[in-house]
């Protein structure tokens, strides 16, 4: 029997090689340079899909969070 890897979030979804490779790999510590370039990186590329030269925010609450971090700005 064939045994395939499937992502649960609301799935059963298939995961491609790529995707399980991507997961397996180590985790980046978030007080690392390493994080930090990848996160810079990451704004910016958020910046063009977005489509704004304004300041891109990563917020990590939600619902409300979000709504007292804006706030606070």
């Amino acid at each position: 029997m064939i045994r395939k890897i499937r992502l649960y979030t609301p799935g059963p979804t298939p995961l491609l090689p790529a995707a399980q490779f991507a997961m397996a790999a180590a985790d980046i510590h978030h007080r690392t340079p390493e994080f930090r370039a990848l996160f810079l990186k990451v704004l910016a590329q958020l910046k063009v899909f977005v489509g704004t030269q304004m300041m891109c925010c990563c917020c990590r609450a939600r619902g409300r969070g979000r709504w007292r971090r804006r706030s606070r700005t």
